[in-house]
């Protein structure tokens, strides 16, 4: 799957990513191979030789993330310095290559007994697996706050596509967190290796079936990249409409406008009018009433109108139905039963009569 990555007719900076994620992956699945079935200490050169690809693997899976959500996404210059704590890495470790075979066995029996450290080589290595948990976490917890606006049910609703890339996440986050779990308590908290080994299989077993289902993903719906992309850059649109407005102020001059001067009382109001009244666009008003009031334009004027509505029932018990839902701001009785009902949940009429039994009583 990796070189297959390489042999793509117009390849592209996303399929080179692909490889070498898909590469470290494969070199971790192996090593888990080894430590799984006991060889690793019969080979012991491959004990620390996967440490560096572990922390190859958590910029690679952003750079992967990113390129599925930015369309023709480019590795740029600062991208390549992610990968030095992985050369550093690799360096820090060459006084465990230059070992002799029983050392690196007897190293990786018991790597985090420091009371029996040399060398120095034990704390070294406790402190690289501590920096590789903390770039994990911190990688992850990068992506999910640059692209927390993606799990939004509103564009969920919207955009089912996305669903589907958040799952994998989703799952692929969890079992990556209870892998990491397992190293903590397994080398911090002496848990029985055993467990480790079972969580080892449980996390390869996942990797191996996930990357087989994007493998057939990939064949049966050819172009889901391509429509992921166009549905994350239109969510990415969406969101960039609101990011340059005083929003806070647009709310305290729309709640003004609402509440002091009563403007949805203007049967004509419209969503370009309101704008204007607020010296905004009015996809800007669009997207700020869905974001911070969750409504649309219709639904937020027409509460307004049905709150005012309520009010003249009572306050005027004489005067007609009709006559109300005209000076609420509607232009017909039926939109304004419509709505009425829709957010009282019943009908102006029985309204009446029900709030002003109470206030007899």
């Amino acid at each position: 799957m990796a070189l297959g990555q390489l042999v793509q007719r117009r390849r592209k900076p996303g399929n080179i990513i692909i490889f070498l994620l898909l590469l470290s992956i494969g070199i971790v699945l192996i090593y888990h191979g080894f430590l799984v079935s006991g060889l690793v200490l019969e080979f012991p050169w491959i004990g620390l030789f996967v440490i560096p690809f572990y922390f190859f693997i958590a910029p690679l899976f952003v750079f992967f993330l990113q390129s599925i959500t930015i369309k023709n996404y480019i590795l740029k210059l600062v991208n390549y310095l992610h990968f030095i704590p992985g050369i550093v890495v690799t360096f820090l470790l060459i006084p465990f290559y230059t070992m002799d075979p029983l050392s690196k066995i007897a190293f990786l029996k018991d790597p985090l007994n420091l009371s029996n450290d040399p060398t120095g080589l034990k704390m070294q290595y406790s402190i690289i697996m501590g920096s590789m948990i903390v770039t994990w976490i911190i990688y992850y917890m990068y992506f999910i706050i640059k692209n927390f606006h993606l799990f939004n049910s509103k564009y969920r609703k919207k955009n089912p596509i996305i669903n589907y890339a958040i799952i994998y996440f989703v799952l692929t986050s969890l079992v990556t967190i209870c892998y990491i779990l397992s190293i903590l308590l397994h080398k911090v908290f002496n848990y029985p290796y055993s467990f480790h080994l079972d969580i080892v299989r449980i996390f390869s077993l996942f990797i191996v079936l996930l990357l087989y289902v994007i493998y057939l993903m990939g064949k049966r719906y050819p172009f889901y990249i391509q429509l992921l992309q166009r549905e994350v850059k239109r969510i990415h649109y969406d969101k960039s409409k609101i990011d340059k407005l005083d929003v806070e102020s647009v709310l305290q001059l729309l709640n003004r406008l609402m509440e002091e001067e009563k403007i949805f009382l203007d049967e004509d109001l419209s969503l370009v009018k309101l704008a204007n009244e607020l010296s905004i666009a009015p996809y800007q008003l669009s997207e700020v009433l869905n974001e911070r009031l969750n409504a649309s334009f219709y639904d937020f004027i027409n509460s307004y109108r049905i709150r005012e509505s309520e009010k003249l029932l009572i306050e005027e018990p004489e005067r007609s139905i009709s006559s109300i839902a005209f000076a609420v701001g509607f232009n017909s009785l039926s939109a304004f039963y419509n709505w009425f009902l829709k957010i009282t949940c019943m009908n102006p009429k029985k309204y009446r009569e029900k709030h002003l039994k109470e206030i007899v009583k």
